[in-house]
């Protein structure tokens, strides 16, 4: 049986840098030292941002 799946990234500890960071679709996203209000509120703002776009990753703006 497969392992269910949270339905949103946990934030994580990168113990090298000491930074906090969560993955979304394998791409690593940090949102600054690891258990600071800061990173914390970080994580909040882009979750909400992920989940508000149906749970997608922007594609990026294409380039003139």
């Amino acid at each position: 049986m497969p392992r269910p799946h949270t339905k949103k990234p946990k934030l994580c500890l990168d113990k090298s840098s000491g930074r906090a960071f969560f993955l979304i679709d394998g791409k690593k996203t940090y949102c600054g030292r690891y258990g600071t209000q800061e990173a914390q509120d970080t994580y909040d703002r882009l979750i909400g941002e992920w989940i508000g776009a149906g749970r997608v990753v922007a594609a990026p703006a294409p380039e003139t």
